[in-house]
Formats: C-alpha cells, sequence, structure tokens
C-alpha cells in the first residue's frame, strides 16, 4: 500500500479533489506490530497475522492523512 501510494502520490496531487481509500477491519483493536518479526517468518499464526496486518493499515492511512494536510 505504501509504496504504491508512494507513487502515485504526485499524480493524486495534480488532480485535486482525489482520495485514497483503505479498507482495514475492527480487529486492528487486537493487534500488534512485532517489528522483531514484521513478515512473521520466525512465528506465523494466521490470526496474528491478520490482525498485525490490519493495524498496520490503519496507522499507514493515518500517517498519510498527517502527511497530506
Amino acid at each position: 500500500h505504501f509504496f504504491l501510494t508512494f507513487l502515485l502520490m504526485d499524480l493524486l496531487k495534480h488532480s485535486a479533489p482525489s482520495r485514497v481509500i483503505n479498507v482495514s477491519s475492527l480487529a486492528h483493536h487486537m493487534g500488534k506490530i512485532h517489528f522483531e518479526d514484521l513478515n512473521s517468518e520466525k512465528s506465523y499464526h494466521p490470526v496474528k497475522a491478520y490482525v498485525q496486518s490490519k493495524l498496520a493499515n490503519i496507522l499507514f492511512t493515518r500517517e498519510l492523512a498527517t502527511r497530506v494536510e
């Protein structure tokens, strides 16, 4: 998500009003970012990977919003 949005940022700015829509889930409330194992290579559990990805989507969206204000 980040890289694609980064690549499109100039186009989005020049074609205002534009939007970036990210879809997440309330499951993000159960998530924790495991920086030491972001890709779940050491330990994989489907539910933990899912909630971590949803939390990452929320954090990405919040950061993007602050950068484009």
